[in-house]
């Protein structure tokens, strides 16, 4: 139910730029729903205008948060391109931002997105859905996810 308040109040935010505000660890809500692991308010934050390649204090984007944890679904969550179908309802446009992002940018201890609990076929699975999903028709790939 707490679920359902919060997709509404992000359906009606007017600004992408208020979904980007940050706490004291220069997290975003995007980053703490990677953490909490909520897949569906991970898409919705994105596909109402959240920043995908926002960085927290140690320069982890919720996919390095997402990867570190070994969440394979916020993880394709965040992979998965937009489509058009997902950001009918919107009340404002979206910020042009690169999905699937930069799968080889570090944070600022220098680790790339694959992490400790991750191993190297989850590392493999994140790269080849960012590549599957680009090279399919958009249908295809909307069904499958």
């Amino acid at each position: 139910m707490l679920q359902d308040y919060a997709m509404n109040i992000i359906s009606w935010t007017p600004c992408p730029s208020l979904l980007n505000i940050t706490n004291n660890f220069l997290q975003t809500p995007l980053h703490l729903a990677a953490i909490t692991r909520q897949p569906d308010l991970v898409r919705k934050l994105l596909t109402t205008g959240a920043l995908v390649d926002a960085r927290d204090h140690r320069g982890n984007t919720p996919l390095h948060i997402a990867c570190r944890e070994g969440y394979a679904d916020i993880a394709l969550k965040l992979l998965f391109p937009i489509q058009q179908q997902e950001i009918q309802g919107n009340m404002a446009p979206l910020p042009p931002q690169t999905i699937p992002q930069n799968l080889e940018a570090r944070n600022y201890d220098g680790k790339m997105k694959e992490k400790k609990k991750l191993n190297i076929h989850f590392i493999t699975t994140c790269r080849s859905v960012a590549s599957t999903c680009l090279s399919y028709p958009k249908t295809l790939c909307w069904k499958c996810w």
